[in-house]
This record gives C-alpha cells, sequence and structure tokens, in this order.
C-alpha cells in the first residue's frame, strides 16, 4: 500500500510503514557519533580492510529516519538530554536524567518495559552510571552526582547492568562508604568485578562494573593490555542473559568511548 502526503507543491509518494509487534528491542547508541566519524570509518573499512561496517549493513536493514535531540538550552545537546530525548520523548536541558528542569520527572522507556514485564538491560562501554544509560533509567538533575544515580539504579533495578564504574559502587571509593555491591547482591543480583566473572555470570539479575571508571579504548585494550572486557564481549553476555526473559527485553548497548575520543581529538 502507498499513501501520499500533499505539501501544496508536490506530492510524496511513499511506503506505508507496516506495523507489526515486536518482542525485543535493543537500542544502540553511538555516543558522540557524528556523520564525520560514520565517514572517516567508512572509508577506513572500505581502503584498509576491504568491507562495509557493520553500522552500515545494519542502517540498510528496515525503516531508518532522524531524530533532533537538541536540548532545551542549546543546539548543542549532552547526553544526559539527548538520551532523556529517546527515553521520555521530552527536551530537558542539558545535564537533565529524565526530568524537566523544574524538577518534574519524565516517565523513561525502561519504566514503561518494566510496566509491562519486560526484562531491562543497561550495556555501555562507559561508567554504568554515565549519562546515556542513566537518562534511560533514573530521574535526577545532575548527571554528575553518580553514586547518587548508582543508588538510583538500586531502586529501580534494572535486570541486567554491565560496564565500567565500580567507584560508584564500592564503599571503599564512595564518600558515604555504602555498600552497593552488597545491597545489590542483597537484591538477588549476581556481582561480578572482573573480567574472569563475567562468563559466570548467571541471571535473572546480574551488576557487572569491570573497571574503576570507564572501559578502556580498543585500541588500548589489545595493544597495551588495559584491563577490562570489551563491550563485544559484554554485550555478548548481556543479550545472552535477557534473551531468557520470558516477555522480551529492552536493552540499551552504548559505545560511549566514542564520544571520549572527540572530546580528545584522537
Amino acid at each position: 500500500a502507498m499513501s501520499t502526503q500533499n505539501l501544496g507543491i508536490a506530492q510524496i509518494v511513499r511506503p506505508e510503514i507496516p506495523v507489526r509487534k515486536v518482542r525485543n528491542v535493543i537500542f544502540y547508541v553511538y555516543d558522540g557519533f557524528s556523520w564525520e566519524d560514520f565517514a572517516i570509518a567508512r572509508n577506513y573499512s572500505h581502503r584498509h580492510r576491504g568491507r562495509t561496517l557493520a553500522l552500515e549493513r545494519l542502517l540498510s536493514l528496515g525503516t531508518t529516519g532522524s531524530m533532533l535531540t537538541h536540548s532545551l538550552t542549546s543546539i548543542v545537546t549532552d547526553s544526559a538530554a539527548a538520551s532523556t530525548a529517546w527515553s521520555t520523548g521530552r527536551r530537558t536541558a542539558n545535564a537533565n536524567l529524565g526530568v524537566f528542569p523544574d524538577g518534574q520527572e519524565l516517565t523513561t522507556i525502561v519504566e514503561l518495559a518494566k510496566s509491562r514485564n519486560l526484562a531491562t538491560g543497561l550495556i555501555t562501554s562507559t561508567r554504568v552510571t554515565h549519562a546515556t544509560p542513566a537518562g534511560f533509567t533514573v530521574h535526577f538533575k545532575d548527571r554528575n552526582k553518580e553514586d547518587e544515580i548508582a543508588a538510583q539504579y538500586l531502586e529501580i533495578q534494572p535486570d541486567v547492568i554491565l560496564g565500567g564504574g565500580s567507584r560508584h559502587f564500592d564503599p571503599k571509593i564512595r564518600k558515604d562508604e555504602r555498600d552497593l555491591f552488597g545491597e545489590f547482591a542483597s537484591k538477588g543480583y549476581s556481582v561480578a568485578r572482573t573480567e574472569a566473572e563475567l562468563d559466570s555470570l548467571s541471571g535473572p539479575k546480574v551488576l557487572g562494573t569491570f573497571t574503576s571508571t570507564h572501559l578502556p579504548f580498543e585500541i588500548d585494550r589489545v595493544h597495551q593490555n588495559s584491563d577490562g572486557p570489551n563491550l563485544e564481549q559484554i554485550t555478548r553476555k548481556g543479550l545472552q542473559l535477557l534473551s531468557g526473559a520470558d516477555n522480551g527485553f529492552l536493552a540499551q548497548v552504548e559505545a560511549g568511548r566514542i564520544d571520549h575520543a572527540n572530546h580528545n581529538n584522537d
């Protein structure tokens, strides 16, 4: 079936988008990733690897479009406002997570998923309390208060949390000396803190923070033997755990260190 939209000057003919139910949603985030990054990566892969990017193949499937995620306060968004735009459909100020600037809480997609008994997961190469996963999940006005964001995760309880950032759960490092690792374990979570413990993680609820801060850049992990698993490893494990959910799942998977490399002009 085809439909037309009369714009007064010309008619655009477009195919109808079929509405169908899906069981699982995987929301991939390439944080800080611009079309310039895409062009550089695509050129490198074609010229030096002789093949297309996985991202190119992904974008060639199904329906694609674009979404503006600038914040209420700037056309240059930050990750908190951008992730909130994705997760709530509302714009907010930079640094705000799941709230308007006046503090009014917004309903996040993780909350909607949990209300429908879907499993939920946050998988990231950054600290798990960083702005992009937090924007899918919590209600907080300051993205930088990651100790408090970690405590909100305990209240909201996403089923799978995998990435870096153990310092925000560790009583030896937190200023309030609160043992969030122990508190998550008391809520039924399997807790892992090293790459060696990743494979043995079993669900349905898991918390894995494999480095004190972000996971290492992949080039450093490979060539400098930096500690920690990579995004592929934790994504495979996280999706394996989530795939056993009775009613399907919602997972955010973030390649967050692209953003950091761009900030560093690296």
